[in-house]
């Protein structure tokens, strides 16, 4: 019996207070997986672990949490597997679901530092994506390790002194100081750039109270010379916008080693007490760090004080201050990045911006109002997936979530935008997003004078296909009676006869000639002589009704006739019908040889083609045909068969031709 049988006995046999009883003796009885085996063989270290250990399968999906993943995340004790979404909250399940992706696709693993929502709060955390392969190699599930790295020290260690690496002795009250420096620090490097002025006095005034000095300023240098830029604490007369020669100055030593400058005693330092000075200042202590910018030197960010310093600077003071001028570089940076970019967003003439995950427009330029209409204050943080029309707006929604579940950073659409008065443009959307920011860069390039030009150009294209159609018409339709002419009579025999050739089938031509045409028109005139042709014209028209068919007017007095896969008798069907039609009109001539009304005299050609049978062969045998009949007293159809072979009259059967009727006998 396999598990499954035993499964349905189970559910059959058993009541419900022994069900869960018995499906768990079930259950203990399949063999594990490999990696079900690994996790009961460890899963009293992973229970005991601080760090998170979470397994995500192929899907994504959690299967498994130590102890410390359900404390941290408040996962309710009877999870055993569910989504990511579920354990992982405050949107911070997109950065695991990225990095266990990239580890799923790629079979490496990947480390990253990132920050998840715990019970403590958001917290940082250093982790590591490791994928768990089958027999054949392929991932199975990934591994998630991550080790929290942003304790506070004083949650760890009793109140009581401690011992730093270098066995300095420290206070509780100490490590608390210099906590409140760090994040202090941390505060600095997380200002926004847009106010340099603003940063330089918080980064000024903040070294000033960290390394207690009395002054302070921030310089640029340019070649030789170098100009203050910003001042903070006592500087005597140095403000904002001095410059001064760098030769021999505290600032021209930074330049020559390109490295901080820390000096306590600037009297006891033989090298220091050479130089000029700081500016026009001469200080007795002085501490310094370049700025860099771009890989090059911008300028330096010193502190300074009148008189020798108690406690002399120490390497914790000298990274401090490297650490700021560090970020002041990284803000000049990031401003002169913007200014390129703003600079771009003036002049670009496509419409540029910055949507945050949800598609909500963050930043922009001014062809969105250009082109949109809008004012830029209600266009921004505006949705503007909802100004897609309607019947756009699903594949817009589907190429952004392609990209964010993909590899792919960069998807390219087109799509029509509402404008502020209710119409649509269409646009191409060029977007790239970044994992690292969370957002969304696009470019969008109006396509609305190319969509009109292309329409214009299929209508164009359309009445100029009309306007052939119309052409190959006329060019191949008689003007008089609306029939095909010659040309269209002779191309179409020939494509019939090709045919026949190819199916092995038979082809027959009939030729009407007006009898005494001639004298009709000097009876009654042109004008009526054509509206004689028109009549008849419509008469044989209306007896040609296949598609293999066709009528034609090929002379002044003539109409010829294609009737493909037609033997000699059914040409001859078609040829009485087509005489009683001619009759049946009832046209008066008062000039015709034949009697009172207008006639014609028909010669038909049939043919079995063949290779060796000249095209031009049967229509010379049926205009022989038509001769003969006018010979033979007009108002008559005269046939022949498998070229120059007459077919005989139908109450004669003494000829040797097929049928029976003597050659040259006219159908009456």
């Amino acid at each position: 019996m396999d598990f499954r049988e035993q499964v349905h006995h189970a559910l059959r046999d058993t009541t419900a207070d022994q069900l869960k009883d018995r499906l768990e003796a079930l259950l203990a009885e399949v063999p594990p997986t490999a990696e079900q085996h690994a996790l009961e063989r460890f899963r009293a270290y992973f229970d005991q672990s601080d760090d998170l250990f979470l397994v995500l399968e192929n899907d994504l999906g959690v299967s498994y949490l130590n102890t410390a993943a359900r404390d941290a995340f408040q996962v309710r004790k009877s999870f055993r597997a569910g989504s990511l979404a579920e354990v992982v909250k405050d949107d911070f399940e997109r950065v695991v679901e990225n990095h266990a992706r990239k580890c799923r696709d790629s079979g490496e693993r990947v480390y990253a530092v990132h920050k998840l929502a715990t019970r403590e709060g958001t917290r940082l955390f250093d982790s590591v994506f490791a994928p768990v392969k089958d027999g054949a190699g392929h991932v199975s599930s990934v591994v998630m390790i991550g080790h929290r790295v942003n304790q506070r020290v004083t949650d760890r260690y009793a109140p009581v002194r401690m011992r730093f690496a270098d066995n300095a002795s420290v206070s509780p009250e100490e490590v608390d100081a210099y906590t409140a420096e760090l994040r202090a620090l941390h505060d600095l490097l997380s200002m926004p750039t847009n106010d340099m002025r603003a940063m330089y006095r918080e980064y000024l005034e903040a070294a000033l109270r960290f390394l207690d000095c009395e002054g302070g300023f921030i310089s640029h240098i340019q070649g030789r010379s170098y100009t203050i830029l910003y001042v903070a604490g006592d500087t005597g007369d140095v403000g904002a916008g001095s410059r001064f020669v760098i030769d021999d100055t505290y600032c021209g030593r930074v330049l020559e080693t390109k490295r901080p400058l820390m000096v306590s005693d600037v009297a006891g330092d033989a090298l220091a007490s050479r130089r000029k000075g700081h500016c026009s200042l001469f200080p007795g202590s002085f501490i310094s760090a370049p700025i860099w910018v771009d890989g090059k030197l911008f300028g330096t960010f010193c502190l300074f004080s009148g008189g020798k310093r108690g406690n002399p600077f120490e390497r914790r003071d000298m990274e401090t201050i490297e650490i700021m001028a560090g970020g002041i570089g990284r803000a000049i940076t990031i401003q002169r990045e913007r200014k390129e970019t703003d600079r771009f967003f003036r002049v670009s003439p496509d419409m540029l911006g910055l949507l945050d995950l949800d598609g909500t427009l963050l930043r922009f330029n001014h062809a969105w109002s250009e082109f949109l209409g809008y004012e830029p204050e209600d266009l921004f943080e505006m949705p503007c997936l909802d100004l897609v029309h309607p019947n756009d707006r699903d594949e817009a929604r589907a190429a952004f979530q392609h990209m964010m579940e993909s590899s792919e950073q960069r998807v390219t659409f087109q799509c029509r935008m509402q404008t502020a008065e209710g119409s649509y443009r269409w646009l191409e959307w060029a977007a790239a997003s970044s994992e690292q920011e969370n957002n969304i860069a696009v470019v969008i390039r109006d396509l609305s004078d190319r969509k009109q030009l292309e329409a214009e150009l299929h209508a164009a294209m359309a009445d100029l296909a009309e306007a052939r159609q119309q052409l190959e018409k006329l060019a191949s339709a008689d003007s008089l009676t609306g029939l095909a002419n010659e040309r269209r009579f002779l191309s179409f025999y020939q494509q019939e006869w090709n045919r026949a050739a190819r199916y092995g089938t038979p082809l027959s031509l009939a030729v009407y000639d007006l009898d005494d045409f001639g004298a009709y028109n000097e009876l009654y005139g042109h004008d009526q002589g054509n509206e004689a042709l028109r009549q008849i014209a419509l008469e044989l028209s209306h007896g040609v009704v296949r598609p293999g068919d066709l009528v034609a007017r090929i002379g002044s007095k003539q109409f010829g006739m294609v009737l493909a896969d037609t033997d000699e008798d059914g040409s001859r069907f078609v040829a009485e019908q087509m005489l009683d039609r001619v009759r049946g009109l009832a046209i008066r001539h008062a000039g015709s040889t034949t009697g009172d009304i207008l006639t014609v005299s028909v010669g038909v050609a049939s043919v079995q083609p063949f290779k060796g049978v000249s095209r031009d062969s049967l229509l010379e045998e049926v205009q022989n045909a038509v001769l003969t009949a006018k010979e033979q007293g007009k108002n008559c159809c005269v046939g022949v068969v498998h070229t120059s072979v007459v077919l005989p009259p139908e109450d004669s059967g003494d000829a040797s031709t097929p049928g029976g009727r003597p050659a040259g006998t006219p159908l009456q």
